[in-house]
């Protein structure tokens, strides 16, 4: 070993005592005491397992610092939301279906208060014609783009004729490419006027 890490490891040694204290009584980490002794960690940590000396569990280590202070407990920060949440990124994402979601605590459409998020479509449907959607209609994008939430691409309706209203579409579209296919077939001299 080098003479410089055997100086390092004596030091810890002399001051075994005041380790004994740091760690047990003032439930400080062996980072903050190598901090205290002018040794590095690995070095400390390194002559305290050589002679048995008995560390915390990641267990023990989170309960003896939230007793001490030296750290906030885990369970309090995962009750931080929206935008007391060190990761908020303005309450909007895209949902796996495609549509976009707001953060709405509160509104009556939220189904988990743990999770409070809105399709953006209906929240902007609702600010626009001033009322709440009600509970059996869906909001339909007309130009099929579910990211495209302008209020005049939005069309509220029952959710029993948003169906139909959809089949309707699907059919008109596949009619106006068998037209271009006629036309086509037309232009070409394949079908007789």
């Amino acid at each position: 070993m080098k003479k410089y890490g055997g100086l390092k490891k004596a030091r810890v040694l002399e001051c075994l005592d005041e380790i004994q204290r740091l760690y047990y009584q003032d439930g400080l980490g062996l980072r903050q005491i190598a901090q205290r002794l002018g040794v590095s960690y690995g070095i400390l940590g390194y002559t305290l397992r050589g002679i048995g000396f008995r560390t915390r569990t990641i267990g023990e280590a989170l309960l003896t610092g939230i007793a001490h202070g030296h750290r906030e407990a885990p369970w309090l920060k995962a009750q931080k939301r929206g935008v007391e949440h060190p990761s908020w990124k303005g309450g909007r994402f895209k949902g796996k279906g495609g549509y976009i979601y707001k953060y709405a605590p509160g509104h009556p459409r939220v189904r988990d208060p743990q999770h409070p998020y809105v399709r953006e479509h209906i929240l902007i449907w609702e600010e626009a014609n001033g009322k709440l959607l009600p509970e059996d209609w869906a909001v339909h994008h007309l130009n099929g783009i579910k990211t495209d939430n302008r209020p005049v691409n939005l069309l509220a309706m029952p959710k029993k004729s948003h169906h139909s209203y959809l089949m309707i579409q699907a059919l008109k579209r596949r009619l106006h490419q068998l037209e271009a296919e006629l036309q086509q077939y037309k232009a070409q001299g394949r079908i007789l006027r």
